[in-house]
């Protein structure tokens, strides 16, 4: 499981954060993605957030709710 934050200025990319979580997470989880851009460059976001499974347990599946998202 990962989440990736992408911060642009005219298609070009000047910062990015990520978090990855490679085991078990409980119900709720914050995640707190550190970005030091502080300049009021950036035009745009991405954010990608990806899952999977574990290699090897084909019948586990990956579930990941975002229900709150914040940028600051």
């Amino acid at each position: 499981m990962s989440i990736k934050i992408q911060l642009f200025n005219n298609a070009v990319i000047v910062d990015s954060g990520q978090w990855i979580g490679t085991s078990s997470i409980p119900n709720y989880t914050q995640i707190v993605i550190p970005i030091t851009q502080y300049s009021s460059n950036v035009d745009s976001a991405m954010i990608s957030i990806q899952g999977g499974h574990q290699i090897g347990y084909p019948d586990n599946d990956t579930e990941f709710w975002v229900d709150y998202l914040r940028l600051e």
